[in-house]
């Protein structure tokens, strides 16, 4: 598929153009980059599907490798949503990009997640 002279996929890698982005989406976009920048299996890891609920909007999936392991939860729906996953193994946990509280019991993991928003799941020294 072509448009402008440019494939879509090369439009996507277009530069942002900031002048025209308000103050908050560049700051969302600022703390994207740092965790990025500051959790190297978001760029290596290996992506598994966790959880796919189309009908309630909710998907996760971790993403790791030998060294880390983390979480990404996504609730695309109107609706505030529990999600309850197996447990990781961790003591504790964080959401390092909303601050949405994770709970962590032996057998599982549960965060409940406001409508239209995510959370990056971390473990917690």
């Amino acid at each position: 598929l072509h448009q402008n002279g440019h494939s879509v996929f090369e439009e996507c890698r277009i530069p942002m153009n900031w002048d025209t982005v308000d103050c908050d989406l560049q700051v969302f976009y600022r703390k994207l980059n740092y965790l990025r920048q500051t959790n190297p299996v978001l760029r290596s890891g290996i992506r598994k599907v966790v959880l796919l609920d189309s009908t309630n909007g909710i998907y996760v999936y971790s993403r790791g490798n030998k060294a880390a392991q983390i979480y990404v939860a996504i609730n695309i729906g109107t609706q505030p949503r529990t999600i309850t996953l197996a447990s990781p193994g961790w003591n504790s946990a964080c959401d390092a990009l909303n601050g949405n509280r994770i709970l962590i019991q032996p057998d599982k993991m549960v965060l409940t997640l406001p409508p239209k928003s995510g959370a990056l799941i971390i473990p917690q020294n």
